[in-house]
């Protein structure tokens, strides 16, 4: 699998990497499957918590919906990564909406075998803290990415997060698949479709990756990682791109 490196808006630390793991396991352990559409809401904004979920296969943004519709603070959600872990301690309403952008199979735990998980199992709630730690500074990383880089990084970022995930070693390429349309690209960085289009192409034309049907080979993970640390637009020959403010 494909290493990213220190990167925290990539990849967690190791720990809390290792406490990701030991939740997700939990959760399938105890909880039951349940597979989604692309755009099936697994739960909306203001909904009373029910429990916690982790994604099985295939990939849930985890956003804000404006009132407009507008799809802001978008959190990719990979294979293993648990999720609506913190208003199930907190016990409050959903913040955000859970929107799988290709089809996806979700475990769930209820809220009561939770809990008493969290309060028989001491080991159970250190990895849980852990985790809710780690994702917490990933946030932060994503919402600062979003406030200050330029389109390029954003999309560059996003597909070395999912090389990190779910990439797969193939004739010396990274294989991500299934790959979100551009569309779903561009509501996972917050930037236009056709932004997400524009910088897609340019990075095949300059050989970093292949794309093909509902993949992406990344060809030159080296030149891509590089691409990552842009600020400025510009760096693929495409005209800079401004950004949405959420």
């Amino acid at each position: 699998m494909f290493e990213p490196g220190s990167r925290p808006y990539l990849r967690l630390p190791a720990v809390a990497l290792e406490s990701r793991r030991r939740v997700y396991e939990v959760i399938r352990s105890y909880g039951s499957a349940s597979a989604y559409g692309s755009h099936q809401h697994v739960y909306n904004m203001g909904d009373e918590v029910r429990g916690v979920y982790a994604v099985q296969a295939g990939l849930v943004n985890i956003c804000v919906i404006t009132p407009e519709g507008r799809i802001c603070s978008p959190s990719p959600t990979f294979p293993g990564e648990p999720f609506s872990l913190v208003e199930a301690i907190s016990h409050v309403p959903h913040v955000t909406c859970a929107l799988p952008v290709i089809r996806t199979t979700v475990w769930f735990l209820d809220l009561a075998r939770f809990t008493d998980l969290l309060l028989d199992d001491h080991s159970f709630a250190l990895n849980v803290l852990r985790l809710v730690s780690g994702r917490l500074l990933q946030y932060v990383n994503q919402t600062e990415n979003l406030a200050v880089l330029c389109a390029t990084s954003r999309v560059v970022q996003f597909l070395l997060r999912a090389a990190a995930e779910v990439g797969r070693e193939e004739g010396g390429n990274i294989v991500v698949e299934p790959m979100p349309t551009h569309e779903d690209i561009a509501e996972l960085t917050g930037i236009t479709r056709s932004s997400a289009t524009r910088l897609l192409n340019a990075l095949e034309r300059k050989g970093i990756i292949v794309a093909e049907r509902k993949q992406i080979k990344i060809v030159d993970p080296t030149r891509l990682m590089a691409l990552s640390e842009v600020e400025r637009g510009g760096s693929l020959g495409v005209a800079p791109t401004s950004a949405p403010d959420c």
